[in-house]
């Protein structure tokens, strides 16, 4: 037991970075403490959204869809992390030497089966917990539904874990040799995101659907055979999981390697270069479209359903949960653009990605600023154009007024200039540059972990802030307020970026 929890603290420190040091150690406490305080803070938001959407539906008898919604959003977020591991094979852990040293296989499967199994018991408590207390909470209590949703908070991690073992496996094996594996990974991993999400929308616009509302009832009924048929099979892919990756553990070509593109010198200047850098880095990077690339295909997803569907069924959710008119609920629709763009934030690991060859970028005679602005401005151009033209095209097809246009357009980009500028500082802060993968860097760092809180709180206090505003002041002067407020934090985030954040850069 002593050893499994050695490894535990293990991967855990692997996951906030090196702590050896004094000030790293007080950066990694400081660091920890504000993720808490962004989680804590989501988890009261997303309470009260889930109560207030209960109570909202609770004329129609659909309390259940509460759960549908939370159910839906913990198992998208659960299986998008189970599939970040199709990269597979060149890892970013320790397992040759941990087999190495005085470590029973058994006792490193069962660590870092616990690991990823409390990341994903994380995402149920920030999604799926809230929406089964604001159920609870409007439904006459119901031991059969308590018993129900435990099992379920219990069920959707274990699957995530077994799901990740399971397409490691695959992608190992099927990729890790191929000659075009990166390629094939690159592409595969935009065809299951694309599958994802095209899946999400669907049980979105069905969210309210009686269908719905009777399979959850069903579900949280807590009929015998229906949770011994769910337990059986979520045991099932967690053994055949854990099974997979002991075979693994004994395939001794597992090695890990780091790859580091080199900046081009054929462009006329510095910054086109870095730029160019930039992006080929990313588009030759399975791991980094996988875990940023989701953002513009939820804006697609998000513009095709408005398109098809006239925007009656968001909105109509939209109004019912929030109490609101249609014209603020496409004002919510414009904050929905600016959420799915927070979730793309490669400058939060831009410059760890660097590693030990940052010294290369530094001894270069290219000014902090044009690195910085590259690095941030790559951000930019991934998201703000695809976030432009389903605005134009959600307004021109849906004949919105001026107003909800201009929304549409400037509070999504405002966002995505304030998460890559945000995501500079912040890895300038908590730096990561010593990794044996690009996983490492992408998927374990403090900078990543704040950057994709902060920003779900950033979009809850915007959402908050329209509700609360709604009725007190006319639509125009909400809109003006929040662009306002974005325009500020802008100034202020590159404010910093080019008088604090150089100066970081160059003794980094």
């Amino acid at each position: 037991m002593r050893n499994i929890w050695l490894l535990l603290k293990n991967y855990f420190v692997c996951g906030i970075g090196n702590l050896r040091r004094k000030n790293t150690r007080t950066k990694a406490v400081v660091g920890i403490s504000i993720i808490s305080v962004i989680c804590l803070a989501w988890f009261a938001f997303f309470t009260w959204c889930m109560y207030e959407m209960a109570n909202a539906v609770a004329e129609y008898n659909l309390q259940a869809s509460v759960l549908v919604y939370g159910l839906v959003i913990s198992l998208f977020l659960s299986v998008i992390m189970a599939l970040q591991k199709i990269t597979g094979g060149q890892k970013a852990n320790d397992t040759e030497m941990l087999l190495s040293m005085p470590f029973k296989k058994i006792e490193i499967m069962v660590a870092k089966a616990l690991s990823r199994f409390g990341v994903n018991s994380l995402i149920v408590a920030m999604f799926f917990l809230p929406a089964t207390i604001g159920y609870l909470a409007c439904t006459p209590f119901s031991i059969s539904a308590f018993m129900g949703c435990l099992v379920i908070m219990l069920l959707i991690p274990l699957m995530a874990v077994g799901l990740s073992y399971i397409v490691d496996f695959f992608a190992t094996v099927c990729f890790t040799n191929s000659k075009f594996g990166n390629i094939a990974k690159a592409l595969f991993t935009l065809l299951v995101l694309i599958g994802i999400v095209a899946i999400y929308e669907f049980f979105m616009l069905n969210l309210n659907s009686p269908f719905m509302a009777k399979a959850v009832n069903w579900l949280i009924t807590f009929n015998p055979w229906v949770f011994l048929s769910l337990i059986s099979g979520v045991l099932f892919m967690f053994i055949l999981g854990n099974w997979l990756n002991a075979l693994l553990l004994n395939r001794e070509t597992r090695t890990t390697h780091a790859k580091s593109i080199a900046i081009s010198t054929k462009l006329t200047t510095p910054f086109r270069a870095i730029l160019k850098n930039e992006t080929n880095r990313y588009f030759n990077s399975a791991t980094m479209m996988l875990n940023t690339f989701l953002g513009p295909l939820i804006i697609i997803g998000l513009t095709i359903w408005l398109l098809v569907d006239h925007g009656n069924t968001l909105t109509s959710i939209l109004t019912a949960t929030f109490g609101i008119t249609p014209e603020v609920g496409y004002l919510l629709v414009a904050i929905l653009f600016a959420a799915s763009g927070i979730l793309t934030y490669p400058s939060a690991f831009s410059i760890s990605l660097e590693g030990k060859q940052l010294w290369i970028l530094r001894s270069m005679p290219i000014p902090a600023h044009i690195v910085l602005t590259a690095k941030a401005l790559f951000n930019v151009l991934l998201v703000t154009p695809i976030s432009v033209v389903c605005s134009v095209l959600i307004g021109t097809v849906l004949h919105l007024s001026p107003l909800i246009f201009v929304a549409l357009l400037f509070i999504p980009m405002l966002t995505n200039i304030l998460v890559a500028y945000c995501g500079v500082m912040v890895n300038l802060f908590f730096p990561k540059l010593e990794f044996e993968s690009e996983a490492a860097a992408i998927k374990q760092s403090m900078s990543s972990m704040i950057m994709m809180l902060g920003g779900m709180v950033l979009i809850a206090g915007l959402i908050a802030l329209v509700i609360f505003l709604t009725g007190s002041l006319p639509l125009i002067a909400i809109i003006a307020i929040i662009i306002g407020i974005l325009l500020i934090i802008d100034v202020i985030a590159l404010s910093l970026t080019y008088t604090l954040g150089q100066r970081m850069f160059n003794r980094l």
